[in-house]
């Protein structure tokens, strides 16, 4: 579903297969419950930009920043960490808790 969907995109040149595979699994199934809750239409914009940072002796560490725009809003969040699929996780749970913050606050 969204690797056809050039709204959605996720920006990442070090990352390892399994993680690149992680995040398009996660990314898909949020697609369809986004596409199920508020219409695939509402979706201008969702990009997910990946840095890796090494600094010798340390390990690497993960920055992502999400950028959700829709009719309904713009989102941006940015985790860090050290590993790759927690962060994603965290970013994840990050924005939804903004969607549906906001919402929350259209419908009083």
């Amino acid at each position: 579903m969204i690797e056809d969907d050039q709204r959605i995109r996720v920006i990442a040149k070090d990352l390892d297969e399994e993680t690149r595979n992680y995040i398009k699994d996660v990314l898909s199934s949020y697609a369809g419950e986004y596409d199920l809750r508020f219409g695939l239409k509402t979706l201008k914009e969702y990009k997910i930009y990946v840095k890796e940072t090494h600094i010798e002796g340390s390990k690497k560490d993960y920055e992502m920043k999400a950028h959700l725009i829709c009719d309904f809003g713009d989102f941006h969040v940015v985790k860090k960490g050290w590993k790759p699929k927690r962060v994603f996780d965290e970013v994840m749970d990050a924005l939804k808790a903004q969607v549906k913050h906001k919402l929350k606050l259209k419908s009083k």
